[in-house]
């Protein structure tokens, strides 16, 4: 490769090398004067044919390189003036496909939603709503952000807020069983880290009943029904004016939004209303004055007047734990499965 490289330059330098060579041989010969007068000359002479002849060479080849690089800068300058022309193709094809996206997400019956995009549609829903309607197991998320963010709208916005909300009957020591059951069986979250057991299920379903007392009790534009069921669904329903948002507390699960305009979301609102009026309907315009920091003997004496007895086995600290459980206003599930 290396000879190869060699003889390549010699080719292309050939020119140059014969007047070279012509130069020192016709140098020599007259130095040593073995060679006459005339044939100096006609050395001379031929040394500047070849000469010649090089720089004619070499100003073709010029003139060929300008051309050819003439001829790029205009093909250049003509892309460049086409560009701006092809930008707003491509912007026009990036609308399309937007429009295209958005006609498919609004075509759809429901909309996936995952992450953090989840706490995003519930705070899009409460936005404006006038009532809400959630059927869930315990409400969880419902007690720790839907009841107190719905408080604080009505009171800034001045108006009436209906909630109906229903949950698995405390009292039903066996559904209270299977539904804990499922949730540890479901690694799902935990309270506080402890795993799901019969009484935490109870504790959590009365916290709910004693939140949406506390908040009817504190906040009087909230007008709350609570209906207690005798059977439990692993998916969460939570209906407004705006959208049904369908969730399952299951780690990593996505939830589903469905828009009024739908159809599912007709069939759901008719069936969450035909379920409701098929649970435990309690009372709460019978519950007693709450303070803000509801104590112990109050949270008894509200659920005896609700027809929901605590029995012997809720001890102050069991009560305490009810309580906590209501109020508590720190991180939410969603936030936790992330």
């Amino acid at each position: 490769m290396r000879v190869i490289g060699i003889l390549t330059r010699v080719r292309e330098h050939l020119d140059t090398i014969v007047v070279l060579f012509l130069a020192i041989i016709f140098s020599a010969l007259g130095f040593i004067h073995l060679a006459s007068g005339e044939a100096l000359a006609n050395g001379i002479l031929a040394t500047l044919a070849v000469l010649s002849f090089s720089f004619i060479r070499e100003r073709l080849r010029r003139e060929v390189a300008e051309q050819s690089f003439s001829a790029n800068l205009i093909a250049i300058e003509s892309g460049l003036h086409a560009f701006p022309a092809q930008l707003r193709h491509i912007g026009d094809v990036r609308r399309d496909v937007a429009a295209m996206r958005t006609e498919l997400d609004g075509s759809a019956e429901m909309q996936m939603l995952t992450g953090s995009l989840i706490g995003g549609a519930f705070a899009d829903a409460r936005r404006n709503a006038g009532w809400w309607m959630f059927c869930g197991g315990t409400g969880t998320y419902l007690r720790a952000v839907t009841l107190p963010e719905l408080a604080k709208e009505s009171r800034r916005s001045g108006r009436i807020i209906t909630l109906h909300i229903q949950i698995i009957d405390p009292r039903n020591e066996e559904l209270c069983e299977s539904y804990a059951l499922h949730r540890h069986s479901a690694d799902v979250w935990p309270d506080n880290g402890s795993p799901w057991t019969r009484d935490l299920v109870r504790k959590a379903a009365y916290a709910t009943i004693l939140a949406a007392c506390w908040y009817g009790r504190n906040y009087g534009l909230l007008k709350i029904k609570l209906g207690l069921a005798a059977s439990w669904s692993n998916f969460r329903y939570d209906l407004t004016p705006s959208c049904l948002l369908i969730t399952v507390r299951d780690k990593g699960l996505p939830a589903y939004r469905i828009k009024p305009e739908k159809g599912f979301y007709g069939y759901w609102d008719t069936d969450l209303k035909i379920c409701f009026d098929q649970t435990h309907q309690v009372s709460l315009d019978r519950a007693p004055a709450l303070g803000r920091s509801p104590t112990c003997d109050e949270v008894r004496d509200l659920f005896a007047a609700l027809g929901l007895p605590l029995d012997g086995s809720y001890d102050d600290d069991a009560v305490r734990t009810i309580i906590t459980k209501a109020l508590y206003t720190g991180t939410t599930p969603y936030e936790r499965a992330q």
